[in-house]
């Protein structure tokens, strides 16, 4: 566990972007759709993995041509890019589910 954790995260709530669940159950790679690192017009499927721990993120090291550059353990400044295909999946089923519950005036929660 990272020595910052214990300086304040340790009530850290966590997301997983390829499941959507909070638990620790482990994702594959293969459930990444993909991610956008340069050049910016490509997407790259299955470059990481992911598992909520603790309340943090873990990942393995992504795997994308020029990865054996990256020498931190700390992929923060990539969370977007890293699966940014899951992200914009989930954002747009977000999205659809307020617009046909407005249509039907029925909230998201199913409460009129």
């Amino acid at each position: 566990m990272p020595k910052f954790y214990e300086k304040g995260l340790k009530y850290a709530v966590c997301t997983n972007p390829l499941t959507w669940t909070m638990d620790e159950t482990y994702a594959p790679a293969a459930l990444n759709k993909g991610a956008v690192i340069t050049p910016f017009g490509k997407i790259r499927k299955e470059v990481c993995d992911a598992r909520v721990y603790k309340g943090l993120l873990w990942v393995h090291k992504p795997d994308f041509p020029g990865s054996f550059f990256i020498r931190t353990p700390v992929y923060h400044r990539g969370d977007y890019n890293l699966f940014y295909m899951n992200v914009r999946e989930n954002v747009a089923q977000r999205v659809d589910t307020y617009l046909q519950a407005r249509h039907t005036n029925v909230s998201p929660s199913g409460n009129k």
